[in-house]
């Protein structure tokens, strides 16, 4: 068993034989019981059993023969209804793979069982075959008409059928808006309260309101060419429709959280946008802010946890009824989680203006107060607050640290390593102190995330963080110096687990936009793991904790065991060609000569002679450092995995500035990892020299990916990774959204009167792509035709590996490594 995928079918059949023995255990003690008592022990294995199935390999190959086992122990029991169910199951394996016409003979076996759920599988096949979609809604439309009125019928598979009906006509443009919701909240009336498709129902009724105010939503870009920006209301007529989004989308979120990131962030978006919107009248902003106070204490505080950057990015709000309600939804969240929240806290309440320092500050004296008639919890916040932040918001552990990261080191150091026992004096006796233990969380990326109920349900009870939290023990004194114009120093920090943390301490530097792009990468993280291709695929994000200190420090979690890519070709440059040979003066050397009168070149024979001076040679980095065959199979296929998901992710999202020390490479494991967001939104179209590639895919990153180079794996998982992103695409323009209109995060320039048809143009190109449309650099033509997702990602990679756009980059993003 050298791998867990050659473990698999072995690990399989013991779950088919743990199976066999629940039934035989049942068929034996069971046999002089009580019907009742049999049918709730068979209910209680059945539960068990489908927890377990879904912890096995999804697709048709690896559960067809656990299903085709249960069929056979559920005949033993003369348990139909179960029989049918395990036939549904299959059919829904064999469509997800592609198999018609075996999903629809297991349709045709579930339904001589008399499973009415089959109509719903039958309705789901036909949509997966773009031909018959108008014949599922029209299968669904049959089944809704007889059984939504019988009292005998299964009222979830009603209601289910109810929610796909609506949902299709919706996309299929069968009738106006107006009409599907007048018809869907009919539907609606004849379900039971609190049914299984409550969270679901509730939030397609926000979506169908958010498209009937905004009908651009689904149609051409909403950022483009109608003078709004898809979350503001022009006229007093459309805002009382606001309301009613608000509302349903509230109220989906206290059912459960699978579409959390299309519904909370555009809920936010919208109150914020438009509560301080001329438009919009005093009553509906009225029952705006009574939609938020009710939410507030309806759903759990996990699931403010998932926004809680865009809460704290509006910190300074105009409008006072905004401000006093978001003071108080931060206030109960930081009751809940006083750690976590400080560290994402600490950049506003310590800021340098008082727009943002005040509410900051508010909020955290509104939590105290809250906790007057628990004195044991709020003695408990008092000394977390006092630890990390100081009494009277001074002299406390973050403050140290800031002075960590602004000690001026000579500029001619010699030594990387320095004692910090002077500089750092404070900061090392502070946690030697009795009053510091167990304080301060450790501002790792385990500790920050919060972890979703794995059942899709809300709950009250649930805890976000169940990982054993980590607390800031000691300091080591000596620190490293980087090397840079900055001079950075990495620290490393005991834990109290005995386990040593590094992390980099940045001065004058503002890591807002990095720490939301983490935000945003930790939902890519979470769309790649929903889906079944990714997972076999193993695609996601190296991602890290990034936490701004001020707006000008803030500490980076150190990735351990990682080289810039230009580090590694520089060593492998010189180990086959002798010193210097890939030289900074050497290249500004070489570019020199190009610019003279007699060897003046044009730009892409200069870019192939360079090539051919520097041929690829990266692949050898991976023989040397995997001499195990089968560790360098792996690093490589995670090389390509990573590069493959962060070239399609980068380039939806615009990211620029990818030279070749901005990618880092984990020497253990081979996977490639981005740094340094600041370049977003196109922003290197900007640039002095403009940029012209989508994404850094040159000969040294093709290097390493075989003989089929980028035809090979990588092509295959840009494509899966592509799916993912368009399939989510409103998920994610939602997420952006609230990254252009973030007061606190400049990602685009906000000049008065340009800042929002320029935020409008950019979103709007980051929705282009998530549609389908190839956008490329301004003097070049782009492709405003819907590409299919393969044909998208073949263009995009077209241009990455044009000589012609690599010839044309600037000399530093040195395009021919």
């Amino acid at each position: 068993m050298e791998s867990y995928q050659r473990a698999y079918p072995l690990i399989l059949r013991l779950h088919m034989l743990t199976e066999i023995e629940h039934v035989l255990h049942l068929f034996f003690s069971q046999a002089d019981k009580s019907q009742d008592a049999k049918r709730m022990v068979i209910e209680t294995v059945k539960s068990s059993w489908e927890k377990r199935f879904e912890h096995t390999q999804a697709g048709l190959m690896g559960r067809e023969p656990l299903l085709a086992l249960r069929r056979v122990l559920f005949q033993m029991l003369d348990l139909k209804a179960e029989v049918a169910d395990s036939w549904l199951y299959f059919a829904k394996a064999a469509r997800h793979a592609g198999h018609e016409s075996t999903a629809h003979s297991a349709i045709m076996q579930a339904e001589r069982y008399g499973a009415l759920k089959a109509h719903v599988e039958r309705a789901k096949l036909k949509w997966s075959n773009p031909m018959e979609r108008y014949d599922a809604v029209r299968v669904l439309r049959e089944y809704i008409d007889i059984h939504s009125q019988s009292p005998t019928s299964d009222m979830g598979i009603t209601a289910k059928a109810i929610v796909l009906h609506w949902k299709w006509t919706q996309e299929l443009g069968m009738q106006e808006i107006s009409q599907i919701i007048e018809n869907f909240q009919e539907h609606c009336t004849r379900l039971p309260a609190n049914h299984r498709e409550s969270e679901k129902i509730n939030f397609l009724l926000g979506h169908f309101f958010d498209i009937s105010l905004f009908p651009d939503r689904t149609g051409a870009s909403k950022f483009e060419g109608n003078g709004n920006n898809g979350c503001r209301v022009t006229n007093r007529k459309d805002s009382q429709l606001l309301p009613s989004i608000l509302n349903h989308y509230a109220t989906s979120l206290q059912y459960g959280h699978k579409y959390i990131f299309q519904s909370l962030p555009r809920l936010l978006t919208l109150w914020f946008e438009n509560a301080e919107n001329p438009s919009v009248s005093p009553e509906i902003k009225k029952q705006l802010h009574q939609a938020l106070q009710k939410m507030k204490s309806n759903v759990p505080s996990y699931t403010w946890l998932s926004v809680f950057s865009q809460l704290i990015s509006r910190i300074c709000h105009t409008d006072p009824d905004v401000l006093s309600c978001l003071i108080s939804i931060i206030a109960s969240v930081f009751i809940k989680h006083p750690a976590e929240c400080l560290w994402q806290m600490v950049a506003v309440v310590r800021s340098n203006q008082p727009p943002r320092r005040k509410p900051a500050r508010e909020a955290l004296t509104m939590a105290l107060n809250q906790l007057k008639n628990d004195q044991n919890l709020r003695s408990k916040v008092e000394d977390i607050l006092k630890a990390y932040i100081g009494q009277d918001h001074r002299h406390g552990f973050v403050d140290e640290l800031v002075k960590l990261c602004n000690v001026a080191w000579k500029k001619d150091l010699k030594s990387k390593t320095m004692n910090i026992q002077q500089e750092g004096v404070n900061l090392i006796r502070m946690m030697k102190s009795p009053q510091m233990k167990n304080k301060i969380l450790m501002p790792e990326q385990a500790m920050l995330i919060p972890v979703l109920p794995c059942d899709g349900r809300a709950s009250m009870s649930h805890n976000p963080y169940p990982e054993n939290s980590v607390f800031v023990k000691d300091f080591e004194e000596q620190v490293e110096v980087m090397q840079s114009v900055q001079k950075p120093v990495v620290v490393r920090i005991l834990g109290s687990d005995g386990k040593g943390y590094r992390f980099l301490c940045k001065p004058n530097d503002d890591l807002r936009k990095d720490s939301r792009m983490m935000d945003f990468n930790t939902m890519i993280n979470r769309l790649l793991l929903n889906d079944s291709d990714s997972r076999k695929r193993n695609l996601c994000i190296r991602t890290f904790a990034v936490v701004p200190l001020n707006e000008t420090n803030g500490i980076i979690q150190w990735v351990n065991n990682t080289n810039v890519i230009r580090g590694i070709l520089n060593a492998l440059y010189e180990s086959e060609f002798g010193k210097d040979y890939h030289s900074t003066k050497k290249i500004s050397d070489m570019y020199s000569k190009r610019l003279k009168p007699k060897g003046d070149l044009h730009e892409i024979d200069f870019y192939r002679l360079l090539t051919n001076k520097y041929p690829p040679i990266f692949h050898k980095w991976f023989l040397n450092n995997f001499r195990d065959p089968a560790t360098w199979v792996l690093a490589r296929n995670a090389f390509v995995r990573s590069t493959a998901v962060w070239s399609m992710v980068g380039y939806v999202i615009g990211l620029g500035d990818r030279h070749a020390e901005n990618i880092l490479i984990e020497s253990t494991s081979g996977d490639c990892i981005h740094v340094d967001f600041a370049c977003i939104f196109n922003k290197g179209e900007t640039l002095q020299v403009p940029e012209r590639v989508p994404f850094r895919l040159t000969p040294n990153m093709i290097d390493p990916m075989g003989v089929c180079g980028y035809k090979g794996a990588f092509t295959s998982m840009c494509t899966v990774t592509m799916r993912i992103l368009r399939d989510n695409w409103d998920s994610l323009m939602n997420v952006l959204e609230t990254f252009a209109h973030d007061p606190l995060v400049e990602w685009i320039k906000k000049d008065s009167d340009r800042h929002q048809s320029e935020s409008t143009q950019k979103l709007g190109k980051c929705e282009r792509r998530l549609r389908g449309e190839v956008t490329r650099f301004p003097d070049r033509r782009d492709i405003r035709q819907l590409l299919s997702v393969s044909g998208q990602v073949r263009a995009v990679i077209a241009e990455a590996v044009d000589p012609e756009n690599l010839s044309q980059m600037y000399k530093w993003w040195m395009p021919w490594l």
